[in-house]
């Protein structure tokens, strides 16, 4: 009898290894610490979650601007954060600087347009997603337990 060659620990198992490393910090970061650190955090998971997202877009074949995207995204939390924007300004930018990137290009309509449509959806998908996760940890006396509840029923 031959044995099949041994699969490393690590590589059978990534997700777990990384839920077992990042999961305490997570915790701690959710429950006890600073609202500007948990709200970079935000931002930083939302710029890969996007990423990823637009990652499948262009393996479909649409042209997105992902560096673009990322940046407006961090725009709309940014609304969510500070007091001086407003909300509707992080949409309103959204909806503006992303076609707008399509229609200085050299793209056809044809293309433009679901391209367009896709980053836009995306970008506000995951921004404002991740702005009411901030708002709803900073807003409330009992956030970061609405935030636990929200993680433990999804």
């Amino acid at each position: 009898m031959t044995d099949a060659p041994a699969v490393p620990f690590v590589k059978r198992y990534p997700r777990e290894i990384t839920s077992l490393v990042a999961g305490p910090v997570l915790i701690w970061i959710i429950g006890w610490s600073h609202a500007y650190l948990f709200d970079a955090t935000i931002a930083l998971i939302g710029a890969l979650a996007l990423h990823e997202f637009l990652s499948l877009g262009r393996k479909k074949g649409y042209e997105i601007p992902i560096a673009l995207c990322i940046g407006v995204m961090v725009v709309v939390l940014a609304a969510f954060v500070l007091e001086d924007l407003s909300v509707e300004l992080g949409v309103f930018v959204t909806l503006l600087i992303i076609p707008a990137s399509y229609v200085f290009s050299k793209r056809s309509l044809e293309d433009s347009l679901p391209s367009s449509a896709i980053a836009v959806l995306a970008t506000l998908y995951v921004g404002m997603l991740g702005g009411s996760l901030i708002r709803l940890r900073n807003d409330f006396p009992e956030g970061p337990r609405l935030v636990f509840f929200l993680l433990l029923v999804v």
